[in-house]
């Protein structure tokens, strides 16, 4: 039957008006009170153990031996409540002794699993204290002397440092009561925390309750208060919570899940794929992924449904009698999204073949590559040079094994060839052009090899200040963001900065995004750029002068490509529309980007050689050699670790070599007898490092292991001062006999390349042991992590912040590029970039502030910002909200002066 609009407009009046008025209600939670048993207290002591037992608080000691006692409150109820009006915490004097007195400050928690998300290793540092967690340390399965110990990725001791303080609601904002030591037992100390119900109420903050913080160090107040322990109810702590009046309210509730398939499951694949289905309570979208960290939008997979409440994906697996689990979240029409990650877990017993014909992929295995340099063979490097700009060339070493000299002859280069003193000389040409210099060399050996030398157009409109101070450099946002193609100069720094992209434009992401700061976006030509979406799963390619489109990236499925294929731009100069891709086991190039479908080839497929293996993956942020020839990976499947947890577990690293097709590999059993003997009788490793990568030059393949401590699941312990202890540079055939691994940093911390000025690989990276900027030389003399060069100090820059560090080239030797993010401004060096000289601390190296970052850091993970240099060492890349004025991020460009390196170090005028 259907109702005229005049009737529904009744009904909906009477529906309004009847709606009950509820006045405000009050209600006291005590544990053990009118059948309330939703809270508990632990003590946290000096030893990281939790102790759920105690009686009474307990305030004394200081850092890391500092006693916390947490109160938490279950209150499932209370976003279905009305507005909280006022909240109020008291606790009851039971006794015990006060020798030194203090302010007790109530300090919410917060989340310890939102810090994670925030940083890309768990952890970050604030206001001069280790602070944060990880998703493990949430795990209430662990021993109750485990959980917060987790929260530590280094060492349980942290060097000395209060890191729990870090997961406290700000002093200054916490309310506190202060015990005499005449008040009588039975005496109320009341706190209003009306501010951090409010949060919770509102889904801006979690519910981990509150712990109990003495302001005084000094301070010994022994057995004062009554926990929820405590025998008598009336002296347990008390919350006390005033909800307003109850007026309609709009839909702010998360979506639910009713039924899924598969959970906790044995299911049957067909042609290597399952159906993942799950029935919503309300029309949602839904997404998955394989971590439960990830929020909705950065989710890669989608389920699809046509009617908004059913929703079904197909999901690869590739190993049998192995435990998956997958993660999935879903959005309401009106925005709401799943607080609590879906699971997914499963085990496929077996597989059966689809009766359908699969799909042949496409590979146009006769097509002929676009080479610049036709027939060349033995190249020794690829360089970058500005077009009318010296560029030092080293030809070659300049002694032999005995000592004695080598002599030197290039040909290709007029100014090279002319300039030729030692083993060196000085290139220099007008054309913008990729050229070839033929080096010949005698002395004890004889024999020839090439270099190649791209020359890029010089960049006029590079401008700068060249401010070398420690003032607060505030970003200038104007009143607007800036438009697509427009651009502005900093105008205390003097930045040219241009928007490049319209993140409207594209279809499939709501950002435009540089996802990191450890290769080139900027192909090898300058002309294009690669902009990546939001969904880590797609990337598109853009005209560098324009902005316009050039293409979208697609597998050899017709699939989009991404962060995750590891998209990388061809930097050997000889093909300079190329980019190279993962997907799976194989190995991809598209030839010429501006003909995708008919340039793509695929370059090597792995399966045969790890046929335990699912795929290949550096993990996102690592690069192959500045020649794009020698690549390092991981072949990985899905299963679960020693931790009992499910994850990517490694079954062997692998180096390749493009132009001669050679395969290395290092798997567990070739590790017996070194100090990584007990992998020698497994399938996988143990542990699975932060990622690998190549050393810019191809002298080693780098596996970014974390660095090892006393773990309280005595795993990593066994690892202590072994190969996989921190970062080490690994020979590309991985014969340690020949060349022992070498240490480079101590932690898989943020890092980054640079070259010193005698042209050797430098290693840039974050020591969170000594909170300095390290810089390694990772082979010959002089190398390794005990010989490194400690640049800048954290607490020079400011506490309250992160890093990232770029990919310098070879042709801006002696220096390393910086980028930081932070929500605090008022820090000099905070959302900063800047070039900061290879010298000692102490020897006060130039530090060149090029520009604030123009971006808000709240937080979220995409905006750090974290900004790429490209071959030449002009240009840099970035991603940017400008300031928190765009709701989104879009990619901008900052032009430097050609020859700021050289600038920089001139006597002033």
């Amino acid at each position: 039957m259907l109702i005229k609009p005049a009737a529904v407009l009744l009904l909906t009046l009477y529906l309004l008006l009847s709606l009950p008025v509820v006045a405000n209600e009050t209600f006291t939670y005590q544990q053990g009170l009118n059948d309330y048993f939703g809270a508990s207290s632990t003590r946290f002591s000096s030893s990281r153990n939790q102790d759920n037992t105690q009686e009474q608080h307990y305030f004394r000691y200081d850092g890391t031996a500092r006693v916390y006692n947490l109160e938490y409150f279950s209150l499932p109820d209370l976003i279905e409540q009305t507005e909280v009006e006022s909240a109020k915490l008291i606790f009851y004097r039971v006794g015990g002794g006060i020798y030194t007195g203090s302010n007790i400050y109530v300090r919410q928690i917060l989340d310890p699993d939102n810090l994670g998300l925030s940083y890309a290793n768990g952890w970050k540092l604030a206001s001069g204290f280790r602070a944060g967690a990880n998703v493990e340390s949430r795990d209430d399965g662990k021993s109750v002397d485990v959980k917060w110990r987790l929260s530590d990725p280094d060492s349980p001791d942290d060097l000395n440092g209060d890191y729990f303080q870090g997961v406290l609601k700000a002093l200054s904002e916490s309310p506190f009561f202060t015990p005499q030591k005449t008040d009588v037992i039975g005496s109320a100390y009341e706190v209003d925390v009306t501010a951090d119900l409010l949060c919770m109420q509102q889904r801006l903050c979690p519910n981990h309750g509150w712990a109990l913080f003495h302001a005084n160090p000094h301070a010994n107040m022994q057995n004062i208060t009554g926990s929820s322990n405590y025998p008598q109810i009336h002296y347990r702590p008390k919350l006390v919570i005033t909800y307003g009046t109850a007026v309609p309210v709009a839909d702010e509730l998360e979506p639910l899940v009713i039924e899924s398939f598969p959970y906790n499951q044995e299911v049957t694949s067909t042609d290597n794929k399952i159906e993942l289905r799950l029935l919503t309570n309300e029309a949602a979208s839904c997404r998955y992924d394989l971590s439960p960290s990830d929020s909705f939008a950065d989710m890669r997979f989608s389920l699809v449904s046509v009617d908004g409440l059913f929703h079904s994906a197909l999901w690869p697996v590739s190993t049998l009698n192995t435990r998956y689990q997958l993660f999935g979240r879903c959005r309401d029409l009106v925005g709401n999204i799943s607080l609590t990650p879906h699971v997914y877990t499963f085990t496929v017993s077996e597989d059966q073949a689809s009766e359908e014909e699969p799909e042949e992929e496409v590979i146009n295995e006769n097509y002929q590559v676009i080479d610049l340099l036709p027939g060349v063979t033995d190249v020794r490097q690829t360089l970058y040079a500005i077009a009318g700009q010296d560029l030092v060339i080293t030809l070659g070493p300049s002694l032999a094994g005995d000592n004695s000299p080598y002599s030197y002859q290039a040909e290709g280069n007029a100014a090279c060839k002319a300039s030729v003193s030692g083993n060196r000389c000085t290139f220099n040409t007008s054309e913008v052009a990729t050229a070839l210099l033929t080096v010949t060399y005698s002395g004890v050996s004889s024999g020839s090899h090439n270099i190649v030398v791209v020359s890029q157009e010089n960049n006029s409109r590079g401008t700068t200040a060249y401010i070398q101070n420690k003032a607060v450099i505030m970003a200038d946002y104007g009143l607007a963001a800036p438009d697509k193609g427009e651009t502005r100069v900093d105008p205390i720094t003097g930045a040219s900065i241009t928007r490049l992209t319209d993140a409207s434009e594209i279809a499939d992401s709501e950002d435009a995004l540089i996802v990191y700061s450890r290769y080139s976006p900027e192909n090898s030509t300058g002309d294009y750029v690669l902009v990546f979406g939001h969904n880590s799963i797609s990337s598109r390619v853009v005209n560098r002068k324009t902005g316009e489109l050039v293409t979208v990236l697609k597998d050899e499925n017709g699939g989009t490509i991404g962060e995750n294929q590891e998209v990388r731009w061809d930097n050997s100069g000889r093909h300079p529309r190329r980019i190279y891709y993962v997907n799976g086991m194989k190995f991809w190039m598209i030839d010429d980007i501006t003909k995708p479908a008919s340039s793509r080839v695929l370059i090597k497929d792995f399966s045969d050689l790890f046929p335990n293996s699912t795929k290949i993956y550096n993990d996102v942020e690592g690069d192959s050699s500045n020649d794009s020839d020698h690549w390092a990976w991981m072949a990985v499947h899905y299963g679960e670790n020693d931790f009992g947890s499910a994850s990517f577990l490694v079954d062997a690293f692998i180096h390749y070599q493009i132009s001669t097709d050679t395969v290395h590999s290092l798997k567990p059993a070739d590790l017996a007898g070194t100090n990584l003997d007990r992998e020698k009788n497994r399938a996988s490793f143990t542990l699975r490092p932060n990622m690998v990568e190549m050393s810019p030059l191809g002298t080693g393949l780098v596996i970014h292991s974390s660095h090892k401590h006393n773990d309280a699941e005595q795993i990593r312990v066994h690892y202590i001062n072994t190969w996989f202890d921190g970062p080490h540079v690994w020979p590309l055939d991985f014969d340690f006999n020949r060349q022992a691994p070498v240490k480079i940093s101590c932690c898989a911390s943020h890092s980054g390349w640079a070259f010193d000025n005698q042209q050797n690989e430098i290693f840039i990276s974050q020591n969170n042991r000594t909170d300095k900027l390290d810089a390694v030389k990772i082979s010959g003399d002089n190398s390794g992590y005990d010989q490194r060069l400690m640049v800048a100090s954290h607490g020079d820059f400011g506490w309250n912040m992160g890093f990232h560090y770029g990919k310098m080239p070879l042709s801006k030797p002696g220096w390393l590029f910086y980028n930081s993010y932070s929500q605090d401004n008022a820090l000099w060096g905070a959302n900063q970039f800047m070039m900061i000289q290879l010298k000692a601390e102490t020897e006060q190296p130039v530090i060149w502030r090029i520009s604030p970052a123009y971006n808000h850091y709240d937080g979220e993970y995409r905006d750090e910002a974290p900004a790429a240099i490209n071959l030449s060492g002009n240009r840099i890349y970035w991603s940017s909200n400008w300031g928190g004025m765009l709701d989104h991020r879009e990619v901008f460009m900052m032009e430097l002066p050609d020859n700021w390196d050289q600038a920089l170090l001139e006597p002033p005028q």
